[in-house]
């Protein structure tokens, strides 16, 4: 499965909340655009403007943490996860797919 695969399946809309964002995902090797509002996923063009960027060193990296093999804040420690914006809102971002 590829990183939006993954995303995508294990995105859970009761953990959403009122998250009203635009977040890309910038993976090295993979760029990822999306848009959570009303508890809904929705994926977007590479033209989008994100509210802010999430930042990992490879998509697999990114996969590791959002399937739990790798805990966030491990990965924020070591420098492999960073964000343009609050971290807070990261750690927020990644709960909703339950990293």
């Amino acid at each position: 499965m590829d990183l939006k695969q993954v995303l995508t399946a294990r995105f859970d809309a009761s953990r959403c909340g009122d998250l009203d964002m635009t977040i890309a995902i910038d993976a090295a090797d993979t760029t990822l655009i999306m848009r959570i509002e009303q508890s809904t996923l929705t994926w977007l063009s590479d033209t989008a403007s994100p509210d802010f960027v999430i930042i990992f060193p490879s998509s697999e990296c990114a996969r590791q943490i959002i399937e739990g093999e790798l805990s966030p804040m491990d990965a924020f420690s070591a420098g492999h996860l960073r964000s343009t914006g609050y971290i807070v809102n990261v750690f927020r971002v990644l709960a909703i797919f339950g990293g």
